[in-house]
């Protein structure tokens, strides 16, 4: 929801970090369904890639056993086939609403998070790739708020994005502060 009120709160601003120097709020407003659905999917991809593997189910089995792969409403197999099928959809969308680029990047993003290891790497490979991921997923909805082909997000806006790229890169360690233990479960995020 964040990354969509980013979206239409950038489209709006207009001439500030976009091509638009007189934006139309009715217009920009109309594609928030639009916009909503595109974050939607590119989370989702995210989701199903992320907690499919063993040791996230692990995890998610202490910390968040409500989720559907270790609540076993879906099994491990059946994440991996909806992420198959989802792919192809999120592409179709994405060629349709804007934001095409961002979603590739964010899906190459994934893989190496997840399926590569990048996550496990080092701190700083994973914090570079969640940073990346964030401008990918402001600008992917910005783009969307926009109007595909109509307007473009203009150098300011890549030097916020920049901006929160290294908010994100230089912060993002600290969700791995000790784990915390509250009523016999055991916290290792803070999100």
């Amino acid at each position: 929801m964040a990354q969509t009120a980013f979206g239409i709160c950038s489209a709006l601003s207009g001439p500030v970090i976009t091509s638009n120097n007189s934006p139309d709020a009715i217009s920009v407003l109309k594609r928030m369904p639009l916009v909503l659905l595109w974050t939607w999917i590119n989370v989702l991809i995210f989701d199903l890639a992320n907690q499919r593997l063993p040791s996230s189910i692990i995890e998610d089995s202490i910390n968040k056993a409500w989720r559907p792969i270790p609540s076993g409403r879906m099994s491990a197999c059946q994440a991996r086939r909806l992420l198959l099928a989802i792919l192809p959809v999120a592409i179709l969308i994405t060629f349709y609403t804007g934001g095409m680029e961002e979603t590739i990047v964010m899906n190459t993003l994934v893989y190496m998070y997840n399926d590569l290891g990048g996550a496990d790497e080092n701190f700083v490979v994973r914090n570079l790739i969640n940073a990346a991921g964030f401008i990918c997923y402001s600008a992917g909805a910005t783009r969307v708020a926009c109007g595909h082909g109509q307007f473009s997000l203009n150098e300011k806006a890549y030097q916020w994005l920049a901006i929160i790229g290294g908010i994100v890169f230089s912060t993002l360690q600290m969700q791995d502060m000790v784990s915390l233990r509250s009523k016999g479960r055991v916290i290792d995020h803070l999100d």
